[in-house]
């Protein structure tokens, strides 16, 4: 590939210097870049042309541009090669639209920039983006400070500012400040427990914050009496269990912080889940320890909580408490870099582990306060870098798309996220083989124009097949017939029992696509000769996007009642019931094989697809992600256009009623896709691989 990419390179610094020189359009460089083939789509396209461009006024120009992503871009660009005293008069320039100094910003920040401190007195509460970027590009030249603000920016950079407020002003402030305050004084051994004594301990994040630091120290919190939260007694306790639980030196640090890997399929737990807790298990046979953090609302510390749990030798599930996580989750966790940060160094000092390395997943503030506290206490990192969200920039063909600011904001907020990570982190991880690293090197030119391609490392995604199915799962299970049950609100009747099902497994979600699945077998011969059967999310206790798609699909079956005859919503259940219901399906069907469907958008690599392989299921899968590394059309599966409903049903009305595609060809197909999981996607040889990279980055 360095022949091409070198091919590439001076193709780029060409158009990028045609398009600086007027000489060609924006719109005309984009295609001739498409047309070299090393880029994915026009954002992919732009990102390396942007980052090429040297003329600041054609620059400015594009920053004034219909497409808010070329705006952003441009911005980004400026933000990154404008010298630093023209940055800062341009910055405080308050005409300037939010989306132009959050971007210039996040150029700054992406190139390791720093402005002036005057700067933060004209823009720190503008925006909650822009407070953050603020921490890491303020200066701090100054040994001393009366500002929260900037005592939290010297913490998360490992450095040390003397405080010189008043810390008992700032602990009955309460909130995000208070909590800093008290990690401060904790910090320089200062007395707390005096500050807190003259508290009356009103604000839940000083309360938890005050807890941990007492049984850190080995403190018998004698405030405890005067905190006014009834799980505050709860915590207490849970967390004098959990003291010293785990003593392993050198363990593995992996983070699981949208949901419980035990409650696959619920809220914004999925597939990832699953993959943690089974590769967690697989390496603790190779590597000293593992520990799986996960976080814990509030509200679920009862008389019984118990903070770590054991499924395995050598592997053990953290839970730590966090005030307003399910908030904070729908953020993305913005605002709580050094909140989390403090909360997980405690909780991990308390339970007795010392970590060797650092592995994040995920693309938001939660994993970036995990790079920093990794950076502060000399922890190695590993990044699973991926290219979610920038394939849904664009549309079929490629094509830039237009949509709410807001919306592009948000996610751009996570490309620039991803961006600081991958050149923070010791190693990178991406996910699938050499097609998903080409995507990679597409999406983010750094890779190849900053030479830090040496640590990415491709390693695909895995699945369990030791035991698919326990007994002691299946004794307890009705499996196939569970999906007949009069007493469910959405069940099969039992006159259709011998037509095959279409099964999709994942979390309840618009991104998963399941209500575009309903319509399109709803709207579509489908309904006659299958039936569906939808599993993921809580019936009982749904969060807020559940309850939404919840409410789409009992509108829609209302409006069609005849389509209730063939459908099935099951909730989201555990791993383990998830496979003993596929290999049962399985084994219940006549000559034709069951179909799983994944109508999501696009797939990084589809944990669930897999398990459906290789229980003997006919895959159809999204063409977009990483799926097509192991299903290769009309082969072992089929890669279809999930856009929306219309391309979904189309596709599965040709592929599941064609005439020539009979059922003993159906079930060659499926056992092609068994066969393909068994022999390259087992969890015990991806965890190997896994294991070789975290030994030679120590």
């Amino acid at each position: 590939m360095k022949y091409e990419v070198g091919r590439f390179t001076e193709n780029l610094k060409e158009v990028a210097s045609k398009v600086d020189k007027y000489e060609i359009d924006l719109e005309e460089a984009v295609k001739a870049l498409r047309r070299f083939g090393f880029v994915e789509d026009d954002y992919s396209a732009l990102e390396y042309l942007t980052g090429e461009m040297t003329n600041s006024s054609r620059l400015f120009e594009l920053g004034r541009s219909h497409n808010a992503y070329i705006r952003v871009l441009a911005y980004i660009r400026l933000g990154g090669m404008l010298p630093p005293d023209g940055l800062s008069k341009f910055i405080k320039n308050l005409e300037l639209e939010r989306l132009a100094i959050t971007a210039l910003m996040r150029g700054m920040a992406r190139n390791g920039r720093t402005l002036p401190v005057e700067t933060l007195y004209f823009l720190f509460g503008m925006d909650l983006e822009i407070d953050e970027l603020l921490l890491e590009t303020v200066e701090l030249k100054d040994r001393e400070t009366n500002s929260a603000f900037l005592l939290e920016s010297s913490m998360l950079r490992g450095n040390s500012l003397k405080f010189t407020g008043d810390m008992e002003e700032e602990l009955m402030k309460g909130g995000k400040r208070g909590a800093l305050a008290l990690d401060y004084l904790d910090f320089h051994n200062v007395n707390w427990l005096e500050y807190l004594n003259r508290s009356n301990l009103s604000d839940p994040t000083i309360s938890m914050k005050a807890i941990l630091k007492a049984v850190r120290r080995g403190i018998v919190p004698e405030f405890l009496s005067k905190c006014r939260f009834n799980w505050a007694d709860n915590l207490y306790r849970s967390l004098e269990k959990l003291r010293g639980v785990h003593t392993a030196g050198g363990s593995l640090i992996q983070f699981s912080f949208h949901g419980d890997p035990f409650k696959s399929g619920q809220g914004s737990s999925g597939g990832i889940g699953t993959f943690l807790r089974t590769l967690g298990n697989e390496l603790a046979d190779i590597l000293d320890s593992v520990v799986t953090v996960v976080p814990l609302e509030e509200t679920e510390l009862d008389d019984n909580l118990q903070l770590y749990r054991v499924e395995k030798d050598g592997h053990l599930f953290l839970y730590f408490p966090f005030y307003g996580y399910q908030k904070l989750k729908a953020a993305h966790f913005i605002g709580s870099q050094w909140s989390l940060a403090s909360t997980i160094d405690d909780i991990l000092s308390i339970a007795g582990i010392s970590p060797a390395y650092f592995h994040t997943r995920f693309s938001d503030y939660a994993s970036l306060s995990m790079m920093k506290l990794a950076r502060i206490k000399g922890i190695k990192t590993h990044f699973t870098l991926t290219v979610d969200p920038q394939r849904r920039f664009s549309g079929n063909g490629g094509t830039l798309l237009e949509t709410g600011i807001e919306k592009i904001m948000e996610d751009t907020s996570r490309v620039q996220i991803s961006w600081r990570m991958l050149r923070e982190s010791d190693s990178l991880i991406g996910i699938g083989a050499r097609q998903s690293e080409r995507q990679l090197i597409s999406y983010y030119p750094s890779l190849i124009k900053e030479d830090l391609r040496s640590k990415l490392n491709m390693v695909p995604e895995g699945i369990s097949l030791r035991d698919e199915c326990p007994a002691e799962i299946r004794h307890r299970y009705t499996g196939y017939n569970s999906l007949f049950e009069v007493e469910r609100k959405y069940h099969i009747e039992r006159d259709r029992k011998t037509l095959p099902v279409i099964l999709t497994v994942g979390r309840l979600d618009p991104l998963k696509g399941q209500f575009k699945l309903l319509k399109a077998w709803g709207e579509s011969p489908l309904f006659n000769r299958y039936n569906l059967v939808i599993v993921g999310g809580s019936v009982e206790d749904p969060d807020e996007v559940e309850a939404g798609e919840l409410r789409k699909i009992e509108e829609y079956i209302r409006k069609y009642p005849r389509l209730s005859t063939g459908f099935c919503h099951l909730s989201a259940m555990g791993n383990d019931y998830i496979r003993c219901l596929e290999k049962d399906i399985a084994v219940s069907q006549g000559p034709r094989p069951p179909v799983y469907a994944a109508p999501s958008f696009k797939e990084e690599f589809g944990i669930a697809i897999l398990e459906a392989m290789a229980a003997g299921f006919l895959a159809i899968a999204p063409r977009r992600g990483g799926v097509k590394e192991y299903i290769k059309h009309g082969l072992n599966g089929f890669l279809i256009d999930t856009t929306s409903v219309e391309t979904i049903k189309r596709y599965l009305v040709k592929i599941l009623l064609d005439r020539d595609l009979s059922p003993r060809k159906m079930k060659m197909l499926a056992e092609n896709g068994s066969r393909t999981v068994y022999r390259r996607y087992s969890i015990s040889v991806v965890a190997g691989m896994f294991a070789d990279i975290y030994k030679s980055r120590r």
